[in-house]
């Protein structure tokens, strides 16, 4: 190189350089963020985060660049903190779902770049490394592969190539290793920081100052700010980065570039095979070199510097050494390593231990002649262009054809003989296959492992599984035995279900949802086969739905059989309603569940005996379930486990979660039967839509001949069982009618147990009181002393008027031992008088004044509050007297 062209480099490399005491410019920071997230239509996010000497990671601004509000926030932020915050940039852009500090490699949305981190080499000056990339600068500027943007972070440099958004999340996805792939190869290729190649890594932000920690003021690091030397914004015109195959050719003349120019290890091409991008990560290739390349090598060993080195490198560099110096005598390659040995900076010199290592047989894994060139290049070894060139790696064979060079110059790699390649254990892992699958569970995953036949599979995680499967062993690629499980988990051919494991039921008709070719279905059908038209009939079956259920209420038998079809015939459609079976023990009430699951695949129904397990954490039980019994349950005392039975009724999907497991979404089509023998069950509203309120009749309790004949009825493929599914397989199912609960007896019980104190109290007191026998006006009301009899334990006729006091006094004498029911209040009174009217003031026999209220006839007030609050339902099931009803 001539005296002009070094100057240029120098002078390049000083170009921008600021000194230590340098103010911060935040005018550099939100120049170098516009250009590497700035993109007109998929504008990314930045993460900001402080990392100090002497304390953890910590956040300091997040926002989507082009943002004017944004960017402004982020000047005042940077004017006031940076000088002090230590401030680094995540390369890419972070989750907005991410509530951390450092991201992880997971946490990464997309990039934006490739990029390349440049430190001092091993006894490299700060100096010394800025000329040393001043000049790859140089030359790759003049091939047209230069930076973007070039940052000098004080202590080093960093580049970015622009390119258009790659995205990890969405569709279409990729793989984070994609990127990471390539980072690395540059990094490599340029002899940079492979530590910093992965899309989650943390470079200098310009404009800000950067402060070293302890260790590294150790070395001679000291405060200085990281510059801005050249930024460009994305021009895809110039340089068309938008698909992984231009990334591919890109980063392949970047290879090729550097082992022209560099000397260093690169991308393999069809002249120079041996070659690697990937350093100390890439493929060992061991091969012989003749005497000459041998001996040029041991000079190599003789330049380059002995430290930095651990034991288990120097151990891979001296039997790598010893591979590829087998030309020369054993005592040359010796007493070369022992000379190499002897200038070791991090220990003494031990003639024994290199005879112990010399003598091992065997190659390291990841340690081959690549890595060895590019070990002593680092180091010092100044006489290494070119070699690996001139090296003949033509008995390293391709794996096959599709491994050869392309156009972008890769070569092929070594094949790889692994387990589940080898065709004496093809049979083992099809057995694997058959028992054992993949599936997505949320945001991880799980193992599928299937039962006996006719059973629902269950999910595993990872590590339990190899554990439980460890026993089970197949021949390894050495020869020795090795656990199946692991080989099977990375298999080409492992079943996987990327949609995850739902059930998808369809019914009696086939009607029901699509299964995605990558979701596996639970849904394990029906056990009992619809009956021909032979004119069978189901009397057991039909009595116990009708005389018991539904207590001999033609209607309300209409309603449930129609319920009950639209479970056969539409199972994947959830009903948005639930029955509620109340009756004394012994009635019949949990028959119901033997006759689904005569109907259903046992899988399919759940029995809930406690409330946790419906409403429950841990509830990956109700995966499989259509059918969920709750026997004994009463929700009326618990507010918050009463709202989330309503959602769990008509909610479209259900969060299921395992222990172990993450927690994932999956569609609930569930149809809820609770039993109860408690008088108030659930909290139901006036307006109440989902509870179908049955009251059991308790007519055959204790009949033992009776229970004996239906259940032997109830038995999946009975004549009877299969006439009954023949024929509600044929009802046309009212879909309206089943979303909408019917207005029973039992709901109005419910809705009268789940209103207020004033309005249970003056329910009670309609429902108890008699009709009036006198004439009661606002005058005789206002007189009564004390106020008014009828409501102070008189003969429990209903006036047609009375005061507010009376009113309010028989309230609080009925309320005085519930004071666990809600609104015991008179001013909750007050609201509910207003349904009589406005009060009117009349002045008493003692010349005071009192409100009186009209409460007109028992038959008018029994009305006025069933219209408020039971739906209008006034009747003998209600009030329990069709006289009183009845009469005007």
């Amino acid at each position: 190189m001539n005296q002009a062209a070094l100057e240029q480099i120098v002078n390049m490399a000083k170009r921008d350089e600021s000194p230590a005491t340098a103010a911060p410019d935040a005018s550099e920071a939100l120049a170098a963020l516009r250009s590497l997230f700035g993109r007109p239509s998929t504008p990314g996010r930045l993460s900001i985060v402080s990392i100090m000497p002497d304390g953890p990671p910590n956040e300091m601004f997040r926002g989507l660049i082009n943002s004017p509000h944004v960017e402004c926030q982020l000047l005042d932020y940077l004017k006031t903190t940076n000088a002090e915050a230590n401030c680094y940039i995540h390369a890419g852009e972070v989750s907005p779902i991410f509530r951390g500090r450092k991201a992880a490699i997971a946490n990464i949305d997309a990039t934006y770049s490739l990029w390349v981190d440049f430190d001092p080499l091993v006894g490299e000056t700060p100096e010394a490394c800025d000329v040393r990339v001043a000049g790859m600068r140089a030359g790759m500027d003049s091939a047209g592969l230069g930076p973007d943007i070039v940052v000098k972070s004080g202590n080093g440099v960093q580049w970015h190539w622009l390119t258009a958004r790659m995205g990890f999340t969405g569709e279409p996805a990729l793989p984070h290793e994609t990127i990471g792939a390539y980072l690395k190869r540059v990094a490599l290729a340029l002899g940079g920081d492979p530590a910093v190649a992965h899309v989650a890594a943390l470079l200098r932000l310009p404009g800000t100052m950067n402060l070293p920690n302890a260790s590294k003021q150790a070395k001679g690091r000291t405060v200085c700010r990281a510059s801005l030397m050249s930024t460009r914004p994305y021009d895809p015109t110039r340089r068309c980065l938008e698909t992984l195959e231009e990334l591919e050719a890109f980063v392949g003349q970047i290879e090729h570039w550097a082992a022209e120019n560099l000397g260093l290890p690169a991308a393999r091409s069809a002249d120079n095979p041996m070659a690697t991008g990937t350093g100390f990560d890439g493929e060992a290739w061991h091969v012989v070199l003749p005497e000459q390349m041998a001996r040029w090598l041991l000079r190599g060993l003789k330049q380059a510097a002995n430290r930095g080195l651990d034991r288990n490198r120097w151990v891979m560099l001296i039997r790598a050494l010893r591979h590829a110096c087998s030309a020369l005598p054993d005592h040359e390659v010796r007493d070369a390593i022992l000379d190499f040995d002897a200038r070791w900076e991090d220990g003494p010199s031990n003639p024994v231990a290199v005879d112990a290592v010399l003598s091992e047989p065997g190659l390291p894994d990841k340690f081959g002649l690549p890595q060895l060139v590019r070990l002593l290049s680092e180091r010092g070894w100044a006489e290494n262009r070119g070699f690996l060139a001139k090296a003949d790696f033509s008995a390293v064979p391709p794996a096959n054809d599709n491994d050869m060079p392309g156009a972008t110059g890769r070569a092929p790699k070594l094949p790889k003989v692994v387990p589940a390649d080898m065709s004496e254990n093809a049979d083992a892992l099809a057995a694997m296959n058959r028992r054992h699958a993949y599936a997505k569970v949320g945001n991880g995953g799980a193992v599928v492992v299937y039962g006996e036949a006719g059973t629902v599979p269950s999910l595993m995680q990872k590590h339990p599984f190899f554990d439980m499967m460890a026993p089970r062993k197949i021949t390894g690629s050495d020869g020795r035995r090795v656990p199946i499980a692991p080989v099977w988990f990375g298999w080409s051919g492992r079943r996987t279900y990327l949609g995850g494991v739902k059930m998808l039921p369809q019914g009696i008709h086939g009607d029901g949802l699509s299964v995605p070719a990558d979701t596996l279905n639970t849904w394990m059908g029906f056990v009992t086969v619809p009956a021909e038209a032979d004119g069978s009939d189901w009397p057991t079956i039909r009595e116990y739905l009708r005389d018991i259920l539904c207590a001999g209420d033609r209607s309300l038998y209409a309603w449930l059989m129609n319920w009950l079809a639209h479970a056969v015939q539409f199972p994947h459609e959830k009903p948005g309603t639930a029955l509620i079976l109340k009756g004394p023990q012994g009635a019949g009430k949990t028959t119901l569940t033997d006759l689904l699951r005569a109907i259903f695949h046992s899988a399919h129904i759940v029995s809930a005996d406690r409330p946790e397990a419906l409403l429950g954490k841990f509830n990956a039980h109700l995966r499989e379930a259509l059918i969920v019994i709750a026997d004994e349950a009463v929700f009326a005392g618990d507010p918050a486990a009463n709202n989330r039975l309503k959602a769990f009724v008509t909610d479209s999907t259900i969060t299921v979660e395992q222990k172990g497991l993450d927690s994932y979404a999956v569609p609930s089509f569930h149809r809820l039967i609770m039993t109860s023998n408690e008088e108030h069950v659930v909290r139901a509203e006036t307006d109440a839509r989902r509870w179908a309120v049955l009251d059991v009749s308790g007519k055959r309790v204790g009949d033992a001949a009776y229970f004996r004949e239906l259940y032997g009825a109830l038995k999946p493929n009975h004549p009877e069982m299969r006439a009954f599914l023949r024929d509600i397989a044929g009802i046309p199912v009212d879909r309206d009618a089943v979303r909408r609960a019917p207005t029973t007896a039992g709901l109005i019980g419910q809705i009268v147990q789940s209103q207020p104190a004033p309005q249970q109290w003056l329910y009670e007191t309609l429902r108890d009181a008699l009709p009036a026998s006198r004439s009661v006006t606002p005058q005789s009301a206002a007189d009564a002393v004390p106020f008014c009899a009828e409501f102070g334990g008189g003969d429990g006729e209903w006036p047609g008027y009375a005061t507010r006091e009376a009113l309010t006094q028989s309230f609080e004498r009925w309320a005085a031992g519930r004071r666990y029911l809600r609104g015991v209040s008179t001013n909750a009174l007050g609201n509910l008088l207003k349904m009589f009217g406005p009060a009117v003031q009349v002045r008493g026999a003692d010349s005071s004044r009192r409100r009186v209220v009209k409460l007109g006839t028992l038959t008018e007030a029994r009305n006025a509050f069933a219209t408020a609050y039971l739906r209008g339902v006034s009747d003998a099931s209600v009030w329990g007297d069709s006289d009183v009803v009845a009469s005007t």
